[in-house]
């Protein structure tokens, strides 16, 4: 659901993002940039709906995808040149969350996965 709020104020907004995050919006090649984020973000929302109607192999490649994209995101919003603002912070705690969560999907399913049955 972030990804999909955050898509339009990135293509529309670009330079307000992007001074929300203490970078210089003024650029026209930092506009367009926040504009080709804003634009992966609206089809990786898309495809985040779609995969959670798949079956459980789908989704779990998905959540395998996903938490590799949230892991580098958040990693290169803490690499980002400049000081950290509010919304900088928002994303940085909102992409480490969603990476954890993603990790811990893929860990609990894999432990499911190799667990022992009950019956043997």
């Amino acid at each position: 659901m972030l990804f999909a709020a955050s898509a339009p104020v990135l293509l529309l907004a670009p330079g307000s993002m992007a001074a929300w995050l203490n970078i210089d919006g003024t650029s026209a090649d930092v506009r367009w940039a926040v504009q080709v984020i804003g634009a992966c973000l609206l089809g990786l929302a898309g495809q985040l709906w779609i995969v959670s109607k798949g079956a459980a192999r789908v989704v779990l490649t998905a959540t395998a995808v996903t938490f590799t994209a949230e892991s580098v995101t958040t990693l290169l919003t803490a690499l980002t040149p400049g000081s950290f603002t509010p919304m900088r912070w928002f994303f940085f705690g909102q992409g480490a969350v969603s990476a954890l969560a993603y990790g811990s999907v893929l860990l609990l399913s894999r432990r499911r996965a190799t667990a022992p049955h009950a019956a043997e």
